[in-house]
């Protein structure tokens, strides 16, 4: 938790934090999105996919994760 003093005297800097996390929020969500849509798409058909399928599959997912874990440290 933020500490009172640490917290900016002038009105612009919490709205420009405000819109920073609502922005990397809204992309977290998109990301969520993806990797359901992934999941889904993989998931519909097992008994049809191949190894190849699935290597791709894996390779997307580790894609959208790194990205996720990027702008979280950002």
């Amino acid at each position: 938790m933020l500490d009172a003093a640490e917290l900016p005297d002038d009105i612009a800097a919490p709205k420009a934090m405000l819109v920073t996390a609502e922005v990397r929020d809204r992309r977290k969500d998109e990301r969520i999105a993806q990797l359901e849509k992934l999941v889904a798409a993989f998931g519909r058909r097992p008994e049809k996919s191949d190894a190849d399928q699935f290597e791709l599959a894996l390779e997307d997912l580790e894609t959208a994760i790194a990205a996720v874990q990027a702008e979280e440290d950002a």
